[in-house]
């Protein structure tokens, strides 16, 4: 099977399991991450195609979210570099677009793939942004488990995977996540933060916008149960 097909795969099984801000948390906190994973936010100048099998992109970093010295360092040429191929894991970005990016340093290249988090800045919510730039860090010790609908969460044994060591309080239940309903709109994932709250113990945040969406969620849920036979 083809790389790209393979993270075709991996990224639907990834959206099921993880939320963006899960996700985002372990490449900002793992420092033991391999090759120097470094997260920036970065607007896509030009496209260069110096062979058939590796291609640059010439970007202009707009903010650093994290990144180590030697990251640091390759960056300031404003250069990425991925596979000019496609089954090779190369990566398509589009010109002037501005992209959120966790990628890496190999071989003195700073280096995006398939396997890399990539996503354009315009789709991240308000929320997420302001996650991405500070809030996430607050939330290190905070764990997210996904809760569908059909899971019993408060089955201890369902909550087997986030570590025997962590208890009820710590955790943020994920109840709108993709795998609860693919055709309704994730409100957590895109308008909330789980992280430490000042009585202590682990909530999600919410805001106008959160409120917004899941009133617009339970309607959508509504007409659909009612289109049922």
């Amino acid at each position: 099977m083809k790389c790209g097909a393979v993270q075709a795969v991996k990224r639907v099984v990834v959206a099921a399991c993880a939320s963006a801000e899960e996700r985002y948390k372990d490449l900002l906190n793992n420092d033991a991450q391999p090759d120097h994973w470094d997260v920036i936010v970065a607007k896509v100048k030009k496209v260069m195609r110096p062979d058939y099998a590796s291609t640059v992109y010439k970007v202009k970093v707009k903010k650093e979210l994290k990144a180590t010295q030697k990251a640091a360092i390759l960056l300031k040429s404003g250069r990425l570099v991925t596979s000019g191929m496609s089954s090779m894991c190369g990566v398509d970005l589009r010109l002037e677009e501005t992209y959120l990016i966790a990628g890496h340093v190999s071989a003195g290249q700073a280096r995006i793939s398939l396997c890399s988090f990539i996503q354009p800045w315009r789709e991240t919510s308000v929320r997420q942004r302001k996650g991405f730039k500070l809030l996430y860090k607050q939330g290190c010790h905070c764990k997210i488990v996904n809760c569908p609908w059909w899971r019993d969460c408060k089955d201890k044994a369902q909550m087997s995977v986030i570590g025997e060591k962590n208890t009820s309080k710590n955790l943020c239940q994920w109840k709108t996540s993709v795998s609860s309903h693919q055709t309704l709109p994730d409100c957590q994932g895109m308008h909330s933060i789980c992280m430490k709250l000042p009585g202590g113990g682990c909530g999600w945040t919410n805001d106008r916008q959160y409120h917004v969406c899941m009133k617009t969620r339970r309607h959508m849920r509504d007409e659909q149960l009612a289109k049922e036979p």
